[in-house]
């Protein structure tokens, strides 16, 4: 168990070096339905690097959709390649992180260049991450998404 809590430990803080500040835990009594902001870290490889590093972050659009901000692009847009990302999130006072595999990665598709600045990571396995505002229960997000995402597996499943 204390080699759990030591490796939780070390990806929380390197969560914090990539997003650029503290993941804060709250004080006990607070409500546990209260849930902190989502912090999401693109890690992978850049061209020519045997390391993997932070590429940038995002967020989380779906559980198993990550959208690339620009730091994330612009070292995707470079060659970078994903293969996974961090996630963390506070609960009350119980702090969380899990790390997701990365199944498939592009751009937007479109005709023009404007595409290369939206960029979709897509998990191999779905998040347990709280559920990303915006969409309505019930609803099916794989619709909007896949007017610009085709390539999505859940896009091919229909």
């Amino acid at each position: 168990m204390a080699k759990q809590a030591k490796k939780f430990r070390r990806q929380l803080h390197e969560l914090e070096l990539a997003v650029g500040r503290p993941v804060i835990v709250r004080p006990d009594g607070e409500g546990e339905a209260e849930v902190s902001p989502l912090f999401v870290v693109i890690f992978g490889r850049q061209p020519g690097a045997t390391n993997v590093t932070a590429l940038g972050v995002g967020t989380l659009a779906l559980s198993t959709l990550v959208l690339a901000e620009l730091d994330a692009v612009a070292a995707l847009k470079a060659g970078a390649i994903p293969t996974n990302v961090g996630i963390a999130w506070v609960s009350g006072s119980t702090p969380h992180a899990e790390a997701r595999t990365v199944s498939n990665f592009g751009p937007r598709e479109t005709s023009d260049d404007s595409g290369l600045d939206m960029w979709a990571i897509e998990l191999a396995t779905a998040s347990k991450a709280p559920r990303p505002g915006g969409i309505p229960p019930g609803s099916v997000p794989a619709n909007g998404f896949c007017i610009f995402f085709p390539w999505l597996t859940m896009c091919q499943q229909h």
